[in-house]
């Protein structure tokens, strides 16, 4: 029985599988010397020597786009090759093999670098390494949007690597959703690559189809009429075959604004001058689009480059500065790691329940810096159509505490927000890590007894605004993990879930009759702020110092 190895795992798969089967990697049988010709190049030839054609690139609409093969490592690779109309142009051609050259010069983490510049032939190429990952594109379309602070985790690491690019005097011309990669990393953290380098100028028509239209860098041509359309990723100058490192940035500003929306705007796409991010958001009920953020965005987005920011370093430092001034809207990194779970038997507060203390294993993970806001929540009702339950606004005020943690909700409506945040309730174990750090504390700012400087808590008559208390914050940067509002996580309570061995990542029994709270709250004494302290209620029940906070998980 025929058989085909995966090259990624080295697993034997039957060979009329479309898949391995064992880390789901597309299966593509190399092609056999049969004289089959791709794109002008045979099979059976090794371009540089090295590098033989197995076909198409699978889901790639570009037709110069090749998978390959190298046989001295038995590993995928991807080929570009020059278009047709390059091939016969002899400037393009050698514009070809310059710009290449510049790209393979490139070193940085979030590049897919190039391994190989094949000059001679009929067609010249280069030979990427097949990055890992899908694009930003497919990840928007299967959850929907993503978190603000997510997304802005995600575009720090493009704008590193456009930096890179373009100190080196490289401009990339075609950044979009598609060609963002994103991975899991170590830990499960989160990996951008940028792919897809445009290469050989901006003014040639690359690919012509049957009805005489082309791709321009990323425009579609109609050579007849010569009347162009914009892709809405190419920044306006484009059409005029100038570009620049700020036509990437105007570029990445789209994928943001595409990957916060949950897709394009019809108006960006449409009359990027006109298009008002602030009215755009207000709109959609996205309170974590702050002002500042949009006026950052909105002068990434300018139709006249030299409004935009003057380089990636200088975008990226505006949206962090932006993203600094509203801790409520921003999310924590929690590495991968171990931490103490639990209490020593010795420790006077503690409970039978929290024993005994172990070292356990958390994936990377990115948490709420703060807890939803009753602004965050109201924009989720307002969004969803959902009418506030009874008694709601008798313990939020949105008008004059937009601020205050939300209160007053049941673990359901924790639940229903987080999904509609494109987010999740936190596990008990990410709550924890994230509270006390590695070290076992037992409070969030070390081991000192809780202090009116650290935490709102002991009888108070309500919450407070979140993020006051920057002395009791956690290793991790979190605020108000002590006091303020007790948060719903996603376990079930077990008086006994700790005692056997410990696995990673654990998640609680698969069923109970109590939701576990975490935290304390401005009604608790001190006890209640300890980290391993664990609260339960029902899920259906409300109470005026409960609230939430939500965690982010890169897929599988």
């Amino acid at each position: 029985m025929a058989t085909a190895i995966c090259s990624k795992c080295g697993t034997r798969n039957l060979a009329d599988q479309e898949e391995c089967r064992r880390c789901h990697e597309p299966l593509i049988p190399a092609v056999a010397d049969t004289g089959e010709t791709i794109r002008g190049t045979p099979t059976s030839a090794l371009l540089g020597n090295r590098w033989t054609v197995v076909g198409p690139m699978p889901g790639a609409s570009n037709p110069n786009l090749l998978l390959g093969h190298d046989p001295s490592t038995n590993t995928r690779v991807v080929i570009k090759t020059l278009s047709d109309e390059g091939t016969s142009d002899g400037a393009l051609r050698l514009r070809f093999v310059k710009d290449t050259r510049g790209l393979a010069a490139l070193n940085h983490r979030n590049l897919a670098p190039i391994l190989d510049v094949v000059e001679t032939g009929e067609r010249p190429a280069y030979i990427m390494a097949r990055a890992e990952g899908s694009s930003l594109q497919k990840l928007v379309e299967q959850r929907g949007r993503l978190p603000v602070a997510i997304v802005i985790e995600l575009a720090a690491q493009a704008l590193d690597a456009l930096g890179h690019m373009h100190e080196h005097g490289v401009i990339h011309r075609q950044v979009s959703s598609a060609n963002l990669l994103i991975a899991r990393g170590p830990g499960a953290s989160p990996k951008v690559t940028l792919v897809g380098y445009n290469v050989a100028g901006t003014a040639h028509v690359a690919v012509l189809d049957a009805a005489g239209r082309g791709t321009l860098v990323g425009m579609r041509v109609n050579s007849g009429a010569g009347e162009a359309a914009r892709s809405p990723y190419g920044a306006p100058e484009l059409m005029h075959g100038v570009s620049s490192a700020q036509s990437d940035i105007f570029a990445l500003g789209v994928c943001i604004v595409e990957a916060i929306l949950g897709e394009l705007p019809r108006a960006l796409v449409k009359a990027p001058a006109s298009f008002s991010l602030r009215e755009t958001a207000a709109s959609a009920s996205l309170a974590e689009l702050t002002p500042a953020l949009c006026e950052v965005l909105e002068s990434m987005l300018s139709v006249n480059p030299t409004k935009r920011p003057a380089s990636a370093e200088e975008a990226l430092s505006a949206l962090e500065r932006a993203q600094q001034g509203a801790p409520w809207a921003q999310m924590m990194r929690v590495g991968a790691g171990t931490f103490f779970r639990g209490s020593q038997p010795d420790h006077p507060h503690a409970r039978d329940e929290e024993f005994p203390m172990s070292m356990v294993h958390v994936d990377t993970f990115f948490i709420d810096r703060t807890a939803v806001t009753a602004l965050q929540f109201q924009a989720y009702l307002d969004a969803s159509g959902l009418t506030p339950p009874q008694g709601w606004a008798e313990h939020n005020d949105v008008a004059l505490r937009p601020l205050h943690p939300v209160v007053f909700v049941t673990w359901h409506e924790a639940q229903a927000y987080a999904k509609w945040a494109g987010k999740r309730l936190a596990t008990e174990a990410e709550w924890e890590k994230s509270a006390r750090g590695s070290d076992g504390r037992i409070y969030p700012w070390g081991g000192e007894d809780p202090g009116e400087e650290h935490a709102w808590f002991g009888g108070k008559d309500g919450p407070t605004d979140v993020g006051q208390y920057p002395q009791g914050q956690s290793p991790f940067g979190l605020l108000d993990m002590a006091g303020n509002a007790f948060e719903w996580v996603d376990d079930w309570f077990d008086r006994g879930s700790y005692k056997g061995s410990a696995q990673p990542n654990p998640k609680g029994p698969a069923s109970g009759t109590k939701k576990v709270l975490r935290g304390g709250s401005f009604v608790h004494t001190a006890f209640a702020l300890r980290c391993a302290t664990r609260g339960r209620y029902a899920p259906d029940e409300r109470r005026a110092n409960h609230s939430f906070r939500c965690v982010w998980v890169m897929p599988g």
